[in-house]
């Protein structure tokens, strides 16, 4: 019979809510009122990328993108590094579903469950030293729990001031590709091409080829496809910038 007496509170790293607020999948009321969120940038099930919340602490995809190792690289799957065998001529040598842990997510200590082929990551709620510590330690009763259930999880090694700059240029970036999908839809009432050719080659983005003519409809289409091609290449290639908004975000799903 579950107790969450049983729950071990005495123990959990400081960054976890309070004892109290700790959340237990079988102790909730009212389990639809409940907001799961991701154990690193607090974004809600609703609104995070793919967020497994069928197990303890869970970790979004756009965060667990962020995973490295102890030494600061890429977590290995499948076999160590330099122990894959030879594969044999004419047979598909499947990867055993093994990996890295535990893996860091800005100085976050999380441990991976490897199966079929993936991988779901969740938080460390008591600094485990082993994955078996973790599944012991993580689930009262057969229920998982979640220590870090609140909007902006604690122990994140994100400063503020840091992500400033970052949230800025990620917030020019999105409103160019805004501005460029509204004139390619021709939707825009307040840009003009030459508006958006004046921030584009003021931005950070890549440079436009110096022959890109304005002056043709058939132009513009193509200029503004480029144009948000590369705000949204560059986007993706900015990885912290997007937990920094996610985290410090003034969207609705992180103020709430």
């Amino acid at each position: 019979m579950f107790d969450r007496e049983t729950l071990d509170t005495e123990h959990l790293v400081p960054a976890a809510v309070p004892a109290d607020d700790v959340l237990v999948a079988a102790d909730m009321d009212n389990p639809e009122s409940v907001r799961l969120r991701c154990a690193i940038c607090g974004t809600p099930e609703a609104a995070a990328s793919n967020l497994p919340v069928g197990y303890s602490n869970p970790v979004c995809q756009a965060c667990d993108d962020l995973a490295v190792s102890a030494t600061g690289d890429e977590p290995w799957h499948g076999y160590p590094p330099g122990q894959e065998p030879d594969s044999d001529s004419g047979t598909i040598q499947l990867a055993p579903d093994h990996g890295e842990n535990p893996v860091y997510i800005r100085g976050v200590k999380c441990w991976r469950r490897y199966r079929f082929g993936g991988w779901i990551t969740r938080r460390d709620a008591y600094d485990c030293a082993s994955l078996e510590e973790f599944q012991n330690l993580h689930r009262v009763g057969g229920n998982w729990i979640h220590a870090f259930n609140v909007p902006q999880p604690d122990g994140v090694d994100l400063p503020e001031g840091d992500c400033q700059e970052h949230i800025e240029t990620l917030d020019h970036l999105e409103r160019i590709r805004e501005d460029a999908t509204a004139l390619r839809n021709d939707t825009s009432t307040s840009t003009t091409l030459d508006d958006l050719d004046r921030r584009v080659g003021a931005s950070v983005l890549a440079p436009l080829p110096d022959d890109a003519p304005l002056a043709t409809p058939a132009t513009k289409d193509d200029y503004t496809d480029y144009v948000r091609h590369m705000a949204r290449h560059q986007i993706e290639e900015m990885p912290v910038a997007r937990l920094c908004k996610r985290y410090y975000g003034d969207a609705p799903s992180q103020t709430e």
